[in-house]
């Protein structure tokens, strides 16, 4: 039969590394850089005059008329 004689130890458990705590003026901070990024990035994407499908808009064509038509 299969049967273990003994039993093993158990381990003690480890608690969790404790995280530094951040002050509000930090988060606040980090927030507003994020902001700031946001309306950069949308800035550069405004100003382009066509958006990545390229110009939809139609060509201007002309149709050739012969003269006394």
């Amino acid at each position: 039969m299969c049967s273990i004689p003994f039993k093993p130890k158990k381990e003690k458990m480890i608690p969790p590394p404790t995280l530094p705590s951040q002050d509000m003026a930090e988060i606040q901070m980090a927030e507003e850089e994020e902001r700031k990024r946001a309306r950069l990035a949308k800035g550069r994407a405004t100003t382009l005059l066509i958006g990545g499908d390229g110009d939809t808009t139609s060509a201007p064509s002309y149709i050739k008329k012969l003269l006394g038509q």
